[in-house]
């Protein structure tokens, strides 16, 4: 049986070339490759702040039907910890089991991590606090590493390389790990109920 995810994200544009991947390597290991991620219904959010309004507006409408809605954003280089622990208590509240996970310092970073060789000895716990990372390190290598003529700029290729080595992009971005054990706890959960 298929299980339905709802997935919400800041810029639908580009970041579900990084954020899908990951998803699909993370169920596959929690034991349910079948699942079917669905965006929120209506205009897709632009930003954090679009993204958080567009899902309370969900939680409140009950028009969404899926068994785990998932919000990953952007930290920023901000602890936005206690702001997403209210936002999932909200949901709950409302019925709705969210789990929110915020890239740091943004969800590119998940793709570059995974490509530390070609980085030129730049280190990776300096990268990873840069205030522009996307700016000022993905854009570049995307640019320089990227397949421009490919569906998002080559980010689905160069993400499905990075998840050739799960365990180290996992000690390189712990979000990840953290989400997976999260999404474990929720489907073992929701087995025995």
């Amino acid at each position: 049986m298929s299980l339905r995810v709802l997935l919400v994200q800041e810029n639908t544009t580009y970041n579900g070339y990084i954020i899908r991947p990951v998803l699909e390597t993370v169920f596959a290991r929690c034991g349910r490759p079948n699942f079917r991620i669905s965006p929120l219904p209506g205009r897709p959010p632009e930003g954090y702040e679009d993204a958080k309004q567009a899902l309370r507006r969900s939680f409140a409408s009950k028009n969404v039907m899926a068994a785990l809605w998932l919000f990953v954003c952007d930290s920023d280089t901000q602890d936005k910890s206690a702001e997403l622990a209210a936002l999932e208590k909200e949901a709950q509240s409302g019925g709705v089991a969210l789990i929110c996970c915020a890239a740091e310092p943004e969800v590119e970073a998940w793709l570059v991590a995974g490509h530390l060789d070609k980085l030129e000895g730049k280190a990776w716990s300096e990268l990873r606090r840069h205030v522009s990372f996307k700016e000022e390190i993905f854009e570049p290598f995307l640019k320089a590493h990227g397949n421009s003529m490919m569906r998002g700029g080559g980010r689905s290729d160069l993400m499905k390389t990075a998840l050739q080595n799960y365990s180290g992009l996992c000690q390189r971005c712990p979000e990840i790990k953290r989400l997976e054990e999260r999404i474990s706890e929720f489907l073992n959960k929701d087995q025995h109920e």
